[in-house]
């Protein structure tokens, strides 16, 4: 019996030793062996997948620079700090990017990124510093950069959180989170109604344009928020594009999903403001005069006002 129950608890801790999944993104000092893993939570990144995939995937998206930090970090987890320097290797994973994946991996020519970095006696974390060119990097592309703990001098890896999967996009300078208040008319249906104040992305489609992200309101899409009497709507398959000149005019207002989707298209209206603000290189705002068309009809005039909040 003595026997039978040192066999179960030999079995718990390896049991113990070999789940490390926690749910969220890491695990608490103590409450697992020594293991090293990549310390999401400790760069301020949040997963954007389920926690039963085979890997957690995050969003970076930076401005366009010929050379950009992005800086990463792989932690150690256990009781105790590092007793001794702990000598981490870094690589790529590319096999975790399955062929159904719509983005491309990210170029090795547009960014560098260390072999290994050193857990120093005393600490439980590293900085890896990933270096971007984000000036070549295709605007309308978000690429992918699978990063894996290769090996380490002391401890364990992560069975997890040993890799990890990173999207990466290039913005312009009007990509942001916003405040949007306006007016909006429905010339065809008089329970459609504007939604003002609400909060909105702009997202960088082009090199200098962006499109409406909800993402709050009406479902995770491209889509412009609005009241069908008491219920939130949109129209289906239509979200502004804005495109700008290099004096900061929008000089065009498209359909994202394409003119004529679902037989709607959007045009600038001229008598509109139809310029941004900036402070320095920071964006102040975005007025604008906009029509939905429905065939060859205008049917809804958007006039608004995008009041920068923060990057995304």
């Amino acid at each position: 019996m003595k026997k039978f129950c040192l066999f179960l608890l030999s079995l718990a801790v390896v049991s113990l030793s070999s789940c490390l999944k926690d749910g969220k993104v890491n695990l608490a000092p103590g409450a697992s062996p020594m293991v090293i893993q990549w310390a999401t939570a400790g760069v301020g990144d949040l997963p954007l997948n389920s926690v039963n995939d085979p890997y957690r995937i995050y969003g970076r998206s930076y401005v366009r620079q010929p050379s950009i930090a992005m800086n990463l970090q792989v932690s150690l987890t256990g009781t105790d700090p590092a007793s001794e320097d702990i000598t981490v290797g870094i690589g790529l994973n590319n096999g975790a990017v399955t062929p159904t994946t719509a983005s491309p991996l990210l170029p090795t020519n547009l960014y560098t990124m260390p072999t290994s970095v050193v857990i120093l006696k005393g600490t439980r974390t590293a900085t890896v510093p990933v270096v971007l060119n984000t000036n070549n990097f295709d605007v309308t592309k978000t690429y992918l950069l699978p990063v894996q703990i290769t090996s380490t001098t002391q401890g364990g890896i992560s069975g997890n959180y040993g890799t990890v999967i990173y999207q990466v996009q290039a913005r312009n300078k009007y990509d942001g989170i916003y405040t949007v208040t306006g007016t909006f008319n429905d010339n065809t249906n008089a329970a459609f109604l504007g939604q003002y104040p609400i909060t909105q992305d702009l997202r960088t489609v082009g090199a200098t344009a962006v499109s409406e992200y909800d993402g709050r309101y009406f479902g995770n899409s491209y889509n412009h928020p609005f009241l069908n009497g008491t219920s939130q709507t949109s129209y289906g398959g239509w979200a502004p594009r804005f495109e700008m000149d290099a004096n900061d005019n929008v000089i065009a207002v498209t359909n994202h999903f394409g003119q004529g989707n679902n037989s709607r298209s959007a045009r600038l209206d001229a008598t509109g403001v139809n310029k941004w603000t900036f402070n320095g290189t920071t964006p102040v705002k975005m007025e604008v005069t906009y029509w939905l068309v429905q065939g060859t009809a205008d049917r809804t005039k958007f006039t608004e006002t995008w009041t920068f909040q923060s990057l995304r």
